[in-house]
């Protein structure tokens, strides 16, 4: 989902704010930031360990926004633009720097455990 989205902004005359709000990419944009909420929840789980994703964790206000937003995105509401979505998406470049750090810290970390085998 996130190279779709990054893909999608390449692709896209348009600027970053108003691709997040087109279909295409918010499908693209929801769809990966509910996928690394889970991967967070596995790690947790599993008492991984990593200076820099224990930082970025750290940061609980994105964090628990990150979890509303996985809920959002994969429990039905009635409404499309749910407070649970838009509170996430509201911080700006801020949540979505954070997201982009996090995926990388996770993914590193997570790949050179698989090299380990």
């Amino acid at each position: 989902m996130k190279s779709n989205l990054e893909k999608t902004l390449r692709n896209e005359s348009r600027q970053r704010s108003e691709v997040a709000t087109s279909i295409k990419g918010f499908a693209y944009m929801s769809l990966w930031y509910a996928s690394l909420y889970v991967v967070v929840e596995g790690w947790r789980q599993l008492g991984l360990r990593n200076g820099l994703v224990e930082s970025l964790l750290s940061e609980g206000e994105y964090l628990s926004l990150l979890r509303r937003f996985r809920n959002g995105t994969m429990h039905y509401q009635e409404a499309y633009w749910d407070a649970r979505l838009t509170e996430f998406i509201g911080q700006g470049a801020e949540s979505a720097s954070w997201v982009r750090e996090l995926h990388a810290a996770l993914g590193d970390d997570l790949l050179s455990r698989l090299e380990c085998y």
